[in-house]
């Protein structure tokens, strides 16, 4: 049953959309019966979705989403009986709901079309099978309204590639080295888009080029003077549900393209409500190109850390986030020392940054270490993610003479004085692993707890301490961390403002009157904010 998914998550964004309708629908006998109890006979299901669809206001605010799962669970029913043609006549009721509804469902009516179908032909109904087809390829035609239903994430950016003169957002910025500027971007985010993927054409779905309504597509680039630029950016703080910063800086093999729509995949992923800024280096998108971007990434680390130096003095945010992947450390941990230098950095002093975070760092273990030696005074907290299943860094040692990577993890990571270093082995889910920190659910989660209240490692989810010579290092047991409700939770928790352990207690028991929270997330949500007031 898909009930409880949806439903937790109507509940939970309480303080975004009008939803108290929904306490009155979840009193209902019928639908509580199949939410709560979940039976397994078809018969009863079909019977219990079918009173409760007949008692449901389709006006009221907030039974849109119940409405669809209702439908999902009668169609399932109707199904497990053999009534196909009358499952295939629900899933068209659902992809015309789902088309009128647009951004505020999360169901692709093209996919919904499909399956009706599949079971119009499935039950013998060719005609019907042809024009539910004929109906998903107007969905699928320049006239479907799915671009409206796109979410627009706008991403500031700084950028030291040069200007390629080819027309089209995808193409302004090339892979050689340029002046550094800044501008701002825009990144369309289709309605169906699932957490920690970058959906993009697929050749195996017959997909031949990007659609807004489908896939993660830049739409926009438009460059700007640095003052316009730095004008821009405090409007956006001034108006920011939180007054803070976010620095996404990209790795080897990754265009200008590719770079804001995996950073746009990120902010919408970690639902972030500050203001992101995407630093893209002029790596040439190639994985013939490593040699290059070397040397690229190295030239960089000079322009970004005038870069930084700038962002510190002019954004007057409260908080200002650094986040690198892979190769992209290379120039964050340059600008770092570089910035350290220029300002006699020590424990003394403030930092300038509240979060660090290296993702992956395809960088010298002994020499990060030495260089974080200098740097380590610019931040509040500097935490580094290492993977034992990283086959990108396993590569790059083997190019490197056998020379361990910083980013490395199981027994060949190696603790930094003064920086949280995470054994990520159990996150890595993608071809190479070395996407993990922003594909996987537990990661995102431990980010979230890092940007939001500077937790410390021994009270964010999931991480178990293993003594290492020279220091300790966290080990991710994802279990429970990787529930997607759980990271709702915490991010609801956040956008209400709600920092104090009593207050997260009485929040979760509203909820709990309505759904089964399992002690296992209480107590993790509790463990979470031990070091809040109560």
């Amino acid at each position: 049953m898909r009930l409880l998914p949806v439903l937790l998550l109507a509940l939970i964004l309480w303080t975004a959309h009008p939803v108290r309708a929904q306490f009155t629908v979840l009193q209902d006998p019928d639908v509580w019966h199949l939410l709560s109890q979940a039976p397994q006979d078809p018969a009863e299901r079909l019977a219990l979705a079918d009173r409760a669809l007949s008692r449901l206001d389709p006006e009221a605010p907030g039974n849109t989403h119940i409405r669809m799962d209702l439908l999902e669970a009668r169609a399932e029913a109707l199904e497990a009986l053999g009534r196909t043609a009358e499952a295939a006549a629900v899933y068209e009721e659902k992809a015309t709901l789902a088309e009128a509804q647009g951004l505020s469902l999360n169901h692709d009516p093209v996919d919904l079309m499909a399956r009706s179908q599949d079971l119009h032909a499935k039950s013998g109904d060719i005609d019907s099978a042809v024009r539910a087809f004929l109906a998903g390829e107007r969905l699928l035609s320049g006239d479907d309204p799915a671009d409206s239903r796109r979410h627009i994430v706008e991403l500031l950016f700084a950028t030291d590639r040069a200007r390629s003169g080819a027309a089209g957002p995808r193409n302004v910025y090339g892979h050689a080295r340029g002046p550094l500027e800044q501008g701002i971007a825009r990144v369309s985010i289709p309605p169906t888009h699932r957490r920690g993927r970058l959906e993009h054409p697929s050749l195996w779905r017959m997909e031949f080029h990007r659609e807004p309504g489908r896939h993660v597509v830049l739409e926009d680039v438009s460059p700007l003077p640095s003052p316009d630029f730095f004008d821009m950016l405090a409007d956006r703080l001034s108006n920011a549900p939180q007054d803070e910063v976010l620095v996404l800086i990209h790795g080897f093999n990754v265009d200008f393209d590719s770079a804001m729509r995996r950073s746009a995949q990120i902010t919408h992923d970690l639902r972030y409500e500050g203001v992101p800024i995407v630093y893209s280096w002029p790596s040439r998108g190639s994985t013939l190109g490593y040699v290059a971007d070397t040397a690229a990434v190295r030239h960089s680390g000079r322009n970004l850390s005038r870069f930084l130096d700038a962002l510190v003095d002019q954004a007057g945010a409260t908080s200002i986030h650094l986040v690198a992947h892979s190769m992209g450390n290379r120039a964050l941990t340059d600008a770092l020392e570089l910035m350290a230098l220029r300002r006699d950095a020590d424990a003394e002093q403030d930092p300038v940054f509240e979060e660090v975070l290296f993702a992956a760092p395809d960088v010298d273990a002994g020499l990060f270490g030495a260089m974080a030696e200098t740097f380590r005074p610019l931040a509040r907290r500097m935490t580094l993610y290492g993977s034992s299943e990283d086959l990108a860094l396993d590569v790059s040692r083997r190019i490197h003479g056998d020379a361990p990577r910083a980013g490395e993890g199981g027994p060949l990571m190696t603790p930094f004085q003064g920086i949280d270093s995470i054994d990520m082995s159990a996150a890595g889910r993608d071809m190479l692993a070395h996407q993990y920190y922003a594909e996987d659910s537990a990661a995102r989660l431990d980010m979230l707890m890092l940007i939001w209240r500077n937790t410390s490692p021994e009270r964010r989810c999931g991480l178990s301490p293993e003594p290492r010579e020279g220091g300790t290092v966290w080990r991710l047991s994802s279990g429970p961390c990787s529930d997607r409700t759980l990271f709702d939770i915490i991010a609801s928790l956040r956008r209400a403002g709600i920092e104090r352990r009593k207050d997260a207690e009485t929040y979760l028991d509203s909820l709990a009157t309505e759904l089964d929270l399992s002690r296992e997330i209480r107590d993790i949500v509790s463990t979470l904010l031990t070091d809040s007031e109560s």
